[in-house]
């Protein structure tokens, strides 16, 4: 497992606003509600962070208003 080696995984939470620093978003969806403006739509995969470095960023899909 790799948390014996202290890696952790990223695993963002549907409906979580988007975090750029942990996330990549690779897709955008159009919101008609602003409060769901730049919340996560959906994962497509899981990140891991070492520490505080990332390395490798969660990919998700962001919900865009307007």
């Amino acid at each position: 497992s790799l948390i014996r080696f202290g890696i952790e995984r990223i695993q963002p939470k549907v409906g979580e606003q988007f975090n750029p620093v942990e996330e990549e978003a690779v897709q955008t969806v159009a919101t008609k509600t602003k409060e769901e403006d730049n919340a996560i739509h959906s994962v497509f995969m899981s990140g891991y962070r070492l520490a505080d470095t990332i390395i490798r960023a969660a990919r998700v899909t962001v919900y865009h208003y307007g």
